[in-house]
């Protein structure tokens, strides 16, 4: 699902040098996630405007008069047994009321009296969205499956609830909504899977609805849920790593407990926010941060126990947050990685609930009961008795100290709220200039952790790829030297040596990467080619042999391996890794090639020329392989291996593409011409090559051309080993052949 939308943003123009498709796509998703949230905080935890209903229309409860309310009855009938139907209307969640889906979006959602008051959760969102941690999604492209992840469980989550609040047929489409945003949410990131669990949580606060009934309609969730488990499993078993951590339980709850306290903590007071978070050590308690981070998480704990006396709010919210955050708090081990900020989108969900529910409680607080006005509607159908009959009327109380007091609060709630959010946005715009390029935030990373390996480590992987090996080898060096355990380091601090053409250097850095991961193909390799290039050829063949016998089907060891071989003057061994290499399947010009030289070597002429032939149709043919390929068909002794028509017809073509000029092409046509019995035109072409030698001050070249051409001149071809344009000393005429009358071909 990711890689699809990031190739939809290529389709939009986004492109490595212009990044504006991509970031938008990201924004765009975090302000409908931040819709969303507001959308479900509204549903869930409003409450219907305070004040009548017209004669005959219903009244903010949702029940005409004379009719049973939602959580009621009427007066002289009996309440519908609801576990909330005595609480008072203005502790009952709107969502016991159903709505229609259609008044459920738009600006319907904030019509009046029908629904809630939308300030308290649109600003519970706004801190959602403004808040620092909200940098990491939405700036970290290679994160887009987290923000997928978040919209897609916040419309699950969102059309989950209006199944719940809407009538008739219609709430089933609400249903297949919020399914099919759930499985696309997994499909993005699995981070979405513990959607299930929340929306069991909403069931039972405060939705209010758990019964057999409503657990039978999570089957196909819980279905889903166990699809996508399974599926991130296997698939991330097969990309990274899936293993059940080794530690005792003990070790096991202080992780998870400390993870919890330090994500509680980065939400409260989000500074020194960072992509990469080390580890504590020594992770125990005698760690003062790891002990810090239990104990915040044990007192958040004990808050909620304490919350459940008065409300079940905070109990459910707490268990939300912690069911969309259990999966990467420790249980399962998944990465290097400790933890991430991104971690925390979904389980802010949780928070924006929270928040809503606290600001709706403080912005529009219950009305108190007043002596003498039933506080439900039982109590309002119950017949007066003489104990409740007050004996005299009392005064009416003044309401203006309780409106300045309820006035002030709300003045001061809305301050705060939009202090913490100006807050938010300052630290957001300074942590967002962390993340202007990759060089930028890296080096922001090592200065927060510089006594980590892994930060240094990644800066010189991009530094290497950027172009900058001198910096990446000096971050390497350091990452190797504060880790010299840490998988990759040794490994890439040789290959940057080795590319930098400082050999000697990278020899050490690539054994030590050797020893460390013995059963990697890839750093044997490495090293080989390390020996190779600084002249250690028994050692290069010795790493080259090691890489096949962990890869015997490693192509690229077998052309090394060969190449060793023939500087070592093992031509034998060299030809058999070869021809082993060719069977693997086609190869480039230059495996041709060698093995050619290699079969010409072993006095295998034929199958040699045959392989050269191949180097030169195998890729754009080389002036020199061309040239020679020509001048050994046209001169060989051997007559199977001559072809003198092929070798005209190559000639030819290397004379055009030179222009005439090159004196080493025009001894070949002159070869090939004379091969074909075309003496006259050979003596010409020899005496043009002649000149072209001298002008070229190349005066071997030239002594070898005058004698082939006192053998043309004589009706005599050419004739020797292999090698194009030898010395004087390396061929002979041919005998002498008769006058030919064909003209040469075009």
């Amino acid at each position: 699902m990711a890689l699809a939308s990031l190739m939809l943003d290529c389709a939009l123009g986004g492109s490595p040098g212009d990044l504006r498709a991509f970031h938008r796509t990201n924004l765009v998703l975090h302000v409908i996630t931040c819709l969303c949230t507001a959308g479900l905080a509204m549903l869930l935890l409003g409450r219907p405007d305070s004040g009548g209903a017209a004669p005959g229309r219903p009244d903010s409860s949702g029940a005409a008069p004379g009719r049973p309310d939602s959580g009621g009855a009427a007066p002289g009938r009996p309440d519908s047994g609801r576990p909330d139907s005595n609480r008072p209307a203005s502790d009952r969640p709107i969502c016991d009321r159903p709505v229609s889906g259609a008044q459920a979006f738009g600006r319907p959602l904030l019509a009046r009296p029908r629904f809630p008051r939308p300030w308290p959760a649109a600003l519970a969102a706004m801190l959602f969205g403004f808040h620092p941690l909200m940098v990491e999604p939405l700036a970290w492209l290679g994160q887009r499956k987290a923000l997928l992840a978040g919209t897609f469980t916040a419309v699950c989550l969102l059309a989950y609830v209006l199944f719940v609040q809407s009538p008739g047929r219609r709430r089933w489409v609400f249903l297949a909504v919020s399914l099919l945003a759930y499985a696309a949410g997994m499909l993005s990131k699995p981070s979405a899977v513990p959607a299930v669990a929340l929306i069991l949580l909403l069931d039972v606060w405060p939705l209010r609805r758990i019964s057999r009934r409503t657990l039978l309609e999570k089957a196909p969730f819980v279905a889903l849920a166990a699809a996508g488990a399974a599926l991130a499993l296997v698939s991330h078993a097969a990309t990274a790593e899936v293993r059940l951590t080794e530690t005792g339980l003990g070790e096991k709850f202080v992780v998870m407990a400390h993870k919890l306290g330090f994500y509680l903590g980065k939400l409260v007071w989000p500074a020194d926010l960072s992509s990469y978070y080390p580890p504590p050590d020594p992770l125990s308690l005698s760690n003062g941060d790891v002990l810090l981070g239990v104990v915040t998480a044990a007192g958040v704990l004990g808050a909620v126990v304490i919350s459940l006396r008065w409300t079940r709010a905070a109990g459910v919210c707490a268990l939300m947050f912690l069911a969309a955050l259990a999966p990467v708090l420790g249980g399962i081990g998944y990465s290097w990685i400790y933890a991430f900020d991104n971690y925390l989108y979904i389980p802010l969900f949780a928070v924006v609930i929270a928040v809503a529910f606290v600001l709706d409680r403080v912005l529009h607080p219950p009305a108190p009961a007043t002596p003498g006005v039933a506080s439900s509607p039982a109590a309002a159908a119950a017949p007066p008795s003489a104990a409740s009959t007050p004996k005299a009327a009392s005064p009416p109380r003044s309401q203006s100290g309780s409106s300045g007091s309820f006035t002030r609060r709300r003045a001061i709630a809305l301050t705060i709220v939009l202090a913490v959010a100006a807050a938010e946005s300052v630290a957001t715009r300074r942590y967002l200039a962390r993340w202007k390029d990759t060089d930028t935030l890296h080096t922001y990373m090592v200065s927060l952790a510089p006594d980590h390996a892994r930060p240094r480590f990644v800066r010189a992987y991009y530094l290497a790829r950027n172009g900058h090996p001198a910096e990446a080898i000096d971050e390497y060096r350091a990452a190797a030297a504060l880790d010299p355990a840490l998988p990759g380091a040794q490994a890439n601090l040789g290959q940057v040596l080795l590319e930098a053409g400082r050999w000697d250097e990278a020899i050490p850095a690539l054994e030590a990467a050797a020893e460390q991961t013995p059963d990697v193909p890839a750093r044997h390799f490495a090293l080989g080619n390390a020996y190779a290039r600084a002249g250690h050829l028994e050692p290069a063949a010795a790493a080259f042999e090691r890489t096949l016998s962990l890869d015997a089907h490693h192509r690229a060891a077998m052309e090394n391996l060969g190449r060793a071989y023939w500087m070592l003057g093992r031509v034998t061994d060299a030809t058999a890794t070869w021809e082993r290499r060719l069977a693997e399947g086609p190869a480039a010009a230059d495996v041709y090639e060698m093995l050619g030289d290699a079969l010409i070597r072993l006095d295998r002429p034929a199958e040699g020329v045959a392989r050269l032939v191949q180097a030169m149709r195998s890729g754009r043919p080389r002036l020199e392989l061309a040239n020679r390929v020509a001048w050994i068909l046209a001169t060989h002794v051997q007559d199977a291996v001559r072809d003198g028509a092929e070798a005209l017809n190559i000639a030819r073509q290397l004379n055009r593409a030179t222009g005439g000029r090159d004196p080493r092409v025009l001894d070949t046509l002159a070869a090939a011409l004379a091969e074909n019995g075309f003496f006259t035109e050979a003596v010409q072409a020899a005496e043009h090559a002649l000149a072209a030698a001298g002008a070229g001050g190349d005066d071997a070249l030239a002594d070898a051309i005058s004698l082939r051409l006192e053998a043309y001149r004589a009706r005599r071809a050419w004739r020797t080993d292999e090698r194009p344009n030898a010395t004087p000393d390396d061929g002979e005429a041919a005998p002498a052949q008769s006058p030919q009358t064909p003209q040469p071909p075009e």
